[in-house]
This record gives structure tokens, C-alpha cells and sequence, in this order.
């Protein structure tokens, strides 16, 4: 595997931890809510900054 796709699929999964966080939280517990956000958010940024470095990389 090359190192784009262990990052897209690192991305993904905590995408998909935090979705699961947040859905199968037993109570409406705010933390809950934080953890399964900043797993969301921490997903879509890794995947913000791979695509970000390879357009850089393509500029050059």
C-alpha cells in the first residue's frame, strides 16, 4: 500500500469512529458528542491536508 492510501484510509476510519461514536452513544451525554466530533473533524482534516500537500506538490 502506498502511503496516499494508508492516510485516505486512517481519514476514513475515524470519519467512521466518530459517526459510530455519536450514533451509538446510549446517552445524550456532551461529550459523547465532543469525542465523536473531534474524530469526525480530525478525519476530514487529515484528508484536507493529504489533498492540500498533493495539489501543492502538483503546483510545483
Amino acid at each position: 500500500m502506498s502511503r496516499k492510501q494508508i492516510v485516505i484510509g486512517i481519514g476514513v476510519l475515524l470519519i467512521i469512529s466518530g459517526i459510530s461514536v455519536m450514533i451509538l452513544s446510549d446517552s445524550d451525554n456532551s461529550y459523547n458528542h465532543l469525542i465523536g466530533g473531534g474524530l469526525i473533524g480530525g478525519g476530514i482534516g487529515l484528508l484536507r491536508a493529504d489533498f492540500r500537500k498533493n495539489e501543492i506538490r502538483n503546483n510545483e
